[in-house]
């Protein structure tokens, strides 16, 4: 259905931008976005329901692609603060070297 298909449309701009600021908001924004995907997915529950039994099965194909997304960043996410924490190690250690 045509505003069905708009409205995940938009919910995944909104989660592709909560992804392309991943870095500076976290994972809060793309919780947020994930969120309202799946909300607008029940609320459509019945237009989904009385459409080819291929559009629910897309949608959760959707579904899972985007946790899958959302899983990857948020390991980006703890990868990069563990970098970060071993640099901050690494200049302690060469600083008290330093003297």
């Amino acid at each position: 259905p045509q505003q069905l298909k708009e409205a995940v449309i938009s919910r995944i701009n909104q989660i592709a931008a909560a992804l392309d600021h991943f870095a500076f908001f976290g994972s809060q924004e793309l919780d947020r976005e994930l969120a309202a995907l799946t909300g607008t997915i029940l609320l459509h529950k019945q237009e989904i329901v009385r459409s080819s039994e291929n559009v629910g099965k897309r949608l959760l194909s959707l579904l899972a692609k985007t946790l899958g997304a959302v899983e990857t960043a948020n390991k980006i996410a703890d990868q990069s603060q563990d970098s970060i924490e071993h640099a901050q190690q690494a200049y302690a250690a060469i600083a008290s070297l330093m003297g």
